[in-house]
């Protein structure tokens, strides 16, 4: 992990960086709003390339004036910066390419290996299950607000209008681009700082809040936030962006590969979010408020957060062994 020397100072940049590449985003869609109206699946490429093009000067500036710079690791190795003029010049240019690297990839001190892959993928899908089944069941109550109700089909009818492009390009984005660049930023960036233990739950907390309300999407929003929380443990415990990419990737190209097979989009405009097989049991349980609904959703919702608890210990105690192993091995 990254030592900082102003924390604080390091997170307002970084919210504000994420809020403002937005703004960037939709400034350059409106001066060429003529192109980007036939081209709407570039705009949402364009997004990405903004925010990663600000993360990565936001990296170099980190490197510069915020991280410290008496020491740097690199192949697992301190380094002094004591040492003649040329020397220490190479060591610094060094020393901030490994620094920003971290932001991008984590520190790697844990290998991707297939064992822990499956062991976080199998903790990954229960965390979806208790994420769906929490979200069905806060829909029971949040469906009397007229706002949640206006909501929940904003986020299928932004999808439905990038279909008018090429279908392939939407399909590489929601599998591919979408997850490297939310992983990037919200777990990389905001995550690969050196914190204590409370100060990363909260870290993560807030990452996972910011990731599940840059969605745009009222109606998942508790489904999100524990999917991004989700995600954040896996990359907390392993210090490998690989894990969050892979099982971030995993879990839109189910859908993505769903939307590719059917060879239109249209499909969606029957999956209503209140109704839909994203976040809801059954169109029926959540029509259908009675008291065996509410116990069953309660049901499914505890059972399925021990389940996700049991297989999250068994996830960090392999990355706490092979973070053992590799320290005896000197790696």
């Amino acid at each position: 992990m990254i030592k900082i020397k102003h924390k604080w100072l390091y997170y307002i940049l970084l919210i504000a960086i994420i809020i403002g590449h937005y703004f960037i985003t939709v400034f350059l869609g409106m001066k060429f709003n003529d192109f980007f109206e036939k081209n709407t699946i570039l705009l949402e490429y364009l997004n990405n390339v903004v925010l990663l093009l600000l993360l990565f000067l936001f990296a170099l500036f980190c490197s510069r004036f915020l991280l410290n710079e008496e020491t740097v690791n690199i192949d697992d190795k301190q380094i002094s910066l004591e040492k003649k003029p040329q020397e220490e010049q190479k060591t610094k240019r060094r020393n901030s390419f490994q620094k920003i690297r971290y932001f991008f990839i984590g520190d790697s001190k844990i290998n991707l290996e297939s064992g822990l892959l499956i062991s976080a993928i199998a903790f990954f899908l229960v965390m979806i299950f208790f994420a769906l089944s929490l979200q069905s069941f806060a829909n029971l109550f949040l469906n009397e607000f007229t706002f949640f109700e206006n909501n929940k089909n904003l986020y299928s009818d932004a999808l439905l209008k990038l279909f008018d492009n090429n279908f392939i390009a939407v399909c590489f984005l929601i599998a591919l681009i979408g997850p490297i660049s939310e992983e990037i930023t919200f777990r990389g960036f905001f995550l690969s700082i050196h914190l204590g233990k409370t100060q990363s739950i909260i870290t993560m907390t807030l990452s996972s809040l910011i990731f599940s309300i840059m969605h745009f999407d009222v109606s998942r929003i508790f489904y999100l936030f524990f999917i991004g929380f989700a995600l954040s443990l896996i990359f907390y415990y392993t210090q490998n962006l690989l894990y969050s990419i892979i099982v971030h990737i995993l879990n839109n190209l189910i859908p993505a590969l769903f939307l590719f097979i059917t060879k239109s989009g249209k499909i969606l405009q029957q999956l209503q979010y209140s109704e839909s097989e994203n976040y809801d049991i059954s169109k029926t349980l959540v029509e259908n408020r009675s008291i065996s609904t509410f116990f069953t959703l309660l049901f499914l919702t505890i059972i399925a957060g021990y389940i996700a608890y049991k297989l999250f210990t068994n996830f960090a105690d392999l990355c706490e062994n092979k973070r053992k192993k590799n320290s005896i091995n000197g790696l």
